[in-house]
């Protein structure tokens, strides 16, 4: 992969078909219970220290909180049920004192009272909706409706439509689910929730463990260009599995890599053909052509599960929910709309409503916003599916910022270095190596570098061939990177910190560049497109970036061109000190 090094700091090309190896992760579970463990610690910066850190996590920290507020340390005890109380009500650390004194005596309140509260707490935005999901769950219908309301009146506030889906993994009641399903809407994916759905098999679809293994081996192998082994192993596949078109399919991709296109479009003909009365192998022909971008093949075998019978099934549901997201990529939206509808129909069906419940809410709003595109951006009748575009198209360029000093500095400290791992911290917002319990240990007989909280390892051990007495060695974190001076003894040493920015710009290929009036999204937030190419700047790197372009092609279809790109920090060039003078003669 080329790297292309910028002055200001360094830059990182990254592409939908790289997948860096995934760096060790420190659980949500694992800081809490080390901060917790804190709240009694013999320092009483450590203890306030600890209390603070609580209060930021908030929600996440409320299971610990409860059973750390049943301790037999009193210190521990108080500390807790004194966070807890604000935690449960859903009051931020940052409230202004007035608020504050709302939220706690709400339940003292008369009816009007508590709609002109809810209405001045909403007033703070995104620190407002643990309170607001609260009373959606907890409080009276009229109440809900007020917190549902005051919600919706923020639709231009993107941090609140994005607590709202950070917060509500499962929706309480319909109202939770309601608002779930418009913060969706609000940040453009309102086809998560259907995504989720389209992503679970359905429970009576049922496979070879050993066959899966296979396809996605040869899916790897398709990704990585071998043609002739994807050829060789499909070609065998074929044989052990006569009935399932993937086989067939999956040498046709081959042979097209191979430049024998018609060798490829024979056995395409014979996949579609294959199993005329079974719905399995179609789903899963259908499954896989999706994940390849086949759009048009991958339609026809859609539909070919929804002829078989039996009819409604869950695999009729998906199929449906895969149709219409295939018809919005591709900028058919009536179609996309009337399959969405008839998905609809199959789940009402469904013997679990109340699974399906927030779901049909996402549909039904998705339904509408499609419907409002359909007329303002109206294709021939005769449009039809066409392929997807290359995630490779979409390209991002990674480059880190120092917040204090040059990035000369940060390269330099980091060129000494004999390892760089990179950590991922569940609770991004908590500098964990920070933290009075943090510590860095060495074990040279097992060659791992361990990085521990109260003693106990916060993550998988990081592998490090330790040569000589010491070496340096540097760790990634959200936003900060640490360089630590490792002895053999098992000493480790911090030596400097560096908190640092990032900035992210948009390199896209010639497709995507053609598009007129593009939309970008990266990771559900829109961007001007401008700025996207001039460098968008993030206070932390996430773990990848799910980028989605839309934009009018130039036959006047409106077409979506998503990736899913991993992200990782550059790895540093050696430093080159600046030349030397020539001497004179």
């Amino acid at each position: 992969m080329n790297r292309s090094w910028l002055f200001a700091g360094f830059a990182f090309p990254l592409l939908a078909s790289s997948a860096p190896a995934g760096p060790a992760r420190v659980t949500a579970d694992r800081v809490i219970q080390a901060i917790i463990r804190d709240l009694g610690a013999e320092s009483y910066t450590a203890r306030e220290r600890a209390t603070v850190a609580l209060r930021l996590i908030g929600q996440p920290a409320r299971k610990a909180l409860e059973k750390a507020a049943e301790s037999d340390d009193p210190e521990v005890r108080l500390r807790a049920r004194d966070v807890l109380s604000d935690v449960v009500l859903g009051i931020g650390p940052d409230w202004p004192a007035d608020i504050v004194l709302l939220v706690r005596h709400f339940d003292d309140m008369q009816q009007h009272e508590r709609s002109n509260a809810i209405y001045r707490i909403a007033q703070l935005g995104a620190k407002a909706v643990p309170f607001l999901l609260k009373r959606m769950e907890t409080g009276t219908p009229n109440e809900a409706n007020w917190a549902l309301n005051a919600l919706q009146q923020r639709a231009n506030n993107a941090e609140v439509c994005e607590e709202v889906i950070r917060l509500l993994g499962e929706p309480a009641n319909d109202q939770q689910a309601r608002a779930l399903a418009w913060a969706r809407a609000q940040r453009g994916q309102a086809l998560v929730g259907i995504e989720a759905i389209v992503a679970q098999r359905p429970t009576d679809l049922k496979v070879n463990k050993a066959t899966e293994v296979t396809i996605e081996d040869s899916l790897a192998r398709l990704k990585a260009g071998r043609a002739q082994e994807v050829l060789a192993e499909a070609e065998n596949l074929a044989k052990a599995d006569p009935v399932d078109p993937r086989a067939l399919y999956l040498q046709a991709e081959a042979l097209i890599l191979l430049n024998r296109d018609k060798e490829a479009l024979s056995l395409r003909d014979k996949a579609a053909a294959l199993s005329p009365g079974l719905q399995q192998p179609h789903y899963l022909a259908a499954e896989m052509l999706t994940r390849l971008g086949r759009h048009r093949l991958a339609v026809k075998e859609w539909q070919r599960v929804i002829e078989i019978e039996p009819a409604d099934t869950e695999c009729d549901a998906t199929a449906y929910l895969n149709l219409g997201a295939i018809h919005t990529a591709n900028g058919l939206f009536e179609p996309a709309a009337q399959y969405f509808e008839k998905a609809l129909q199959t789940l009402s069906k469904s013997n679990d409503p109340e699974k399906v419940k927030p779901l049909a809410s996402a549909l039904q709003m998705e339904v509408d916003r499609l419907r409002q595109r359909a007329a303002s951006f109206p294709v021939s009748p005769e449009a039809v599916v066409e392929d997807a575009v290359p995630a490779s198209e979409l390209q991002l360029e990674v480059r880190v910022i120092p917040r204090e000093g040059k990035a000369e500095d940060l390269q330099k400290a980091l060129v000494t270095t004999a390892g760089q791992f990179q950590i991922a911290v569940e609770l991004p917002e908590v500098a964990i190596l920070d933290l009075p319990a943090a510590a860095v240990r060495y074990d040279k007989g097992k060659k791992q570098l361990l990085l521990l909280l109260h003693d106990s390892p916060a993550c998988d051990p990081l592998p490090l061939d330790l040569q000589g007495n010491e070496a340096r060695v540097a760790l990634h974190l959200p936003g900060i990177t640490y360089v630590y001076k490792v002895e053999a003894t098992g000493a480790a040493e911090r030596l400097a910190r560096f908190e640092k920015d990032y900035q992210v710009t948009l390199k896209p290929g010639l497709k995507v560049s053609g598009l007129a009036s593009p939309a970008l999204r990266i990771n559900g937030v829109a961007y001007e497109w401008e700025k996207a190419l001039a460098g968008i700047p993030f206070a932390r790197l996430p773990e990848q970036f799910d980028v989605i372009v839309e934009g009018t092609a130039p036959l006047g279809r409106r077409m979506t061109v998503r990736a899913v790109v991993a992200a990782t920090e550059p790895a540093p060039e050696a430093h080159k000190p600046a030349p030397e003078p020539a001497s004179k003669p």
